[in-house]
């Protein structure tokens, strides 16, 4: 899967660690959501607007709530650290391709953080287990 951390989703996880007095970002919100879509090409650039334009139309869609202070796991892992979370499909969702972690419950008002491409596209029913890891790195680009 190719995972792609937008801009804004980059100036969201460094102003809640080491900029907190940013107006608009540097606080951590009680809950992050999940939501699919079936974008053609996910770009750092996309914003939330873009995403939503590819989420399901269907009445029964809702993003999948997950709590900031208990819907997420730091565990190590091949000498990282990594945020994972496991959540639920609550309806048949149909085909999906992508997925994404955003701070908004609905709409296009909130920031886009990180989307995934699946490997192959798969059709999503009530009750299956996904599961979103995030893993950030620092390097030095000279060396």
């Amino acid at each position: 899967m190719k995972n792609i951390l937008h801009h804004d989703g980059e100036l969201y996880i460094l102003s809640a660690a080491f900029a907190t007095h940013l107006e608009g970002w540097g606080s951590t919100p009680p809950n992050l959501y999940v939501g699919i879509d079936n974008r053609e090409i996910i770009n750092a650039n996309d914003t939330l607007a873009i995403a939503v334009s590819r989420e399901p139309k269907a009445s029964t869609y809702k993003r999948i709530s997950l709590s900031t202070s208990g819907g997420f796991v730091v565990v190590p892992r091949e000498r990282k650290l990594r945020a994972e979370a496991s959540f639920e499909a609550e309806y048949d969702y149909g085909i999906i391709s992508k997925y994404f972690l955003t701070t908004a419950r609905s709409g296009n008002s909130g920031k886009l953080i990180v989307s995934v491409a699946m490997k192959h596209e798969r059709a999503i029913f009530a009750s299956d287990i996904l599961k979103l890891e995030i893993t950030l790195g620092l390097k030095d680009d000279k060396f």
